[in-house]
Parts: C-alpha cells; structure tokens; sequence
C-alpha cells in the first residue's frame, strides 16, 4: 500500500487489527495444491463408489462361491450394493447397452424396470448365476436359447 492512495476495505481491517497479513493468508490458504486423489474423494462419484465397495464385502456367499439371493439377509444385501452400482454408473454418466428389447416384455415384468435406468435385479443374477436352461412364470415354462444363457454365464462371470 502506497501513501497516496486510500486502503482498500482489507488493509484498513488487517492494519486497524494489528494482524499480519502473510499470517492470515496461511491460516486462509491450503497448505499444499489439492491433488487429483484429494480432489476425487470430495466428489459424489467417490461416495459412490466407497458405498458400493463397502456393500461388496457385505454380499453373502454360498458355499459353492455363488451368491446367496434366496435368503433375506443375501437378497438384501445384493440389492443394496446393485443399487450402489446404479447410482455410481448414473453420477458418472456411464453409457450403457441399448434396453429396447424390454418393450418387447409382458406386462408384469415392464413395472419392475423404469425407461433409460439400468434397474439391475437380484432375480436377474440369480438365474444368470444358476444358469437354468429355462424359467417357469405362472405355471408356463420359458425356455432359454442358447445365447441367453451364455449372455447369463457372462453376466454373472463379469459380476464375480
């Protein structure tokens, strides 16, 4: 600040509280430059992901290392940690496959998915794990074809 001119709000505060203004800016500033890693786990893509990583380790499993998605305590668990991924693929802004082959589904099985979600279900990777070469719905059995069930045994590898 130079004698002939005015202080500015800042100066005629740190002059009249008698503080030094190197020390208030180190007491203002960060220590160092966040990095990258720092920066990363402030965002709700790292919520995200620590809360799907947490819900992964609480996922039961069967003794014949697939999951267990007939109990309450395994469904419940699974389906927290799908939601997770949910939410991580949505706050990243994942693209994912193309879903307008669920238009081709019946009724009962279009409420359970909402348009353009991914809407990841326990029943979905319970038959793909099983891998059952058909399905009963009501009474009426649904044979797979052979790509579904190598799509399911990929799915669930990929899962694993």
């Amino acid at each position: 600040m130079d004698g002939d001119s005015e202080p500015n709000e800042l100066e005629y505060y740190i002059r009249n509280l008698n503080i030094d203004s190197t020390r208030l800016r180190a007491k203002t500033a960060p220590l160092r430059p966040m990095e990258h890693v720092e920066q990363f786990k402030m965002t709700p893509n790292f919520t995200n992901l620590e809360q799907a990583a947490v819900c992964a380790v609480q996922i039961v499993q069967r003794n014949d290392s697939k999951f267990d998605l007939d109990s309450y305590e395994g469904q419940n668990s699974c389906k927290k940690f799908l939601g997770f991924i949910e939410k991580l693929c949505d706050s990243m802004a994942i693209k994912f496959q193309n879903r307008a082959y669920r238009k081709s589904f019946s009724n009962a099985y279009k409420v359970l998915y909402k348009d353009g979600k991914l809407c990841y279900l326990t029943e979905i990777l319970d038959s793909a794990q099983e891998a059952f070469p058909y399905l009963y719905v009501n009474g009426e059995k649904y044979v797979f074809s052979k790509q579904v069930i190598d799509t399911g045994k990929k799915l669930f590898k990929n899962f694993c």
